[in-house]
């Protein structure tokens, strides 16, 4: 590292109100009462991801699969 890089890093650590610590941003912010789990909303979330992963899939397999993976039947009665 170059000289410079370094000398600011050095600053930060030895000023005193330069940057807070952990301990006093924990006491700043009011402790609320954890998130509810709401069951409907994830059955709703997990089934339209699995939509989209299906459509994906759909997708993938009627564009680039036939591509990458020729069928042998085809080739064989091309070249006859």
């Amino acid at each position: 590292m170059t000289k410079r890089s370094t000398v600011g890093k050095e600053e930060r650590r030895r000023q005193p109100g330069g940057a807070a610590t952990p301990q006093a941003d924990q006491a700043d912010v009011p402790a609320t009462p954890p998130l509810k789990p709401r069951r409907k909303l994830f059955v709703g979330l997990l089934l339209g991801f699995a939509a989209w992963i299906g459509a994906l899939l759909l997708l993938y397999f009627q564009t680039v699969y036939p591509i990458r993976h020729p069928g042998q039947g085809a080739a064989t009665t091309a070249r006859s």
